[in-house]
C-alpha cells in the first residue's frame, strides 16, 4: 500500500471547474491554495489548471475524504 499508481490517461494541462455543495470553510480552502474559489448560492466552484487526469482524480478523492459533496468536475470554458 501507499505505492499505488494512477493509470489514468494523461491529458494536456486544462483549467477545470469543480463544483461542490455549499460554502467551503477556510480550513478546507487551505487544502487547495492554488485554486480560485467562487461561491454562488449553495454551490462553490473550485477553479484551477490541473496537469493531468491523475491530479484531477486526486483532488476529487481528497474532497471525498474531507466529506465534501461533489456536484461536478468539468473543463472550464
Amino acid at each position: 500500500m501507499g505505492t499505488e499508481r494512477c493509470l489514468a490517461e494523461t491529458v494536456p494541462v486544462r483549467r477545470y471547474r469543480i463544483e461542490i455543495a455549499g460554502p467551503v470553510p477556510e480550513a478546507i480552502r487551505e487544502e487547495f491554495p492554488d485554486m480560485v474559489v467562487n461561491v454562488t448560492g449553495n454551490v462553490t466552484a473550485l477553479i484551477a489548471d490541473i496537469p493531468d487526469t491523475c491530479a484531477l482524480y486526486g483532488i476529487i478523492a481528497r474532497l471525498e475524504a474531507l466529506g465534501i459533496a461533489l456536484l461536478s468536475a468539468q473543463p472550464d470554458r
